[in-house]
């Protein structure tokens, strides 16, 4: 995983953090949030997943509809 801090002011910071091939999202955004001391935290993400579970919430039901990615696909 490679970071780089693009902004910081006013109460906030925006960080680039580019994967490698085989590296696992969750972990790794919960490694870089624990020493960040990120509390509060969005993430905006562009790039190309393979063997993921996305996901969207239904709002109306209060919940998640899970989706098998099993081929690589752009995320936006």
């Amino acid at each position: 995983m490679q970071q780089q801090l693009i902004r910081h002011g006013q109460g906030s910071r925006t960080w680039s953090i580019v994967l490698d091939r085989g590296e696992e999202v969750n972990a790794c955004l919960e490694e870089f949030a624990r020493r960040e001391l990120l509390s509060a935290t969005s993430f905006t993400a562009s790039g190309t997943l393979q063997d993921a579970v996305l996901g969207y919430l239904d709002a109306e039901k209060h919940d998640y509809h899970p989706r098998q990615v099993a081929h690589p696909t752009q995320v936006l």
